[in-house]
């Protein structure tokens, strides 16, 4: 039977922006790439979540 764990499952999040779904995907276990071009958003992302960059 195929495991099925959070840990191993990647998720892509294009143009996320400063999007609490990255951040709640993580926490849920799932391994998270979140993709966003503006520099303004990605710093407010982890400033609002407070996480370290």
């Amino acid at each position: 039977p195929a495991k099925d764990k959070r840990s191993d499952l990647k998720v892509f999040v294009p143009l996320c922006g400063k999007s609490a779904d990255v951040h709640w995907l993580s926490t849920l276990g799932y391994q998270v790439l979140g993709v966003e071009c503006s520099e303004i958003a990605v710093k407010a992302f982890f400033e609002e979540q407070n996480i370290q960059h």
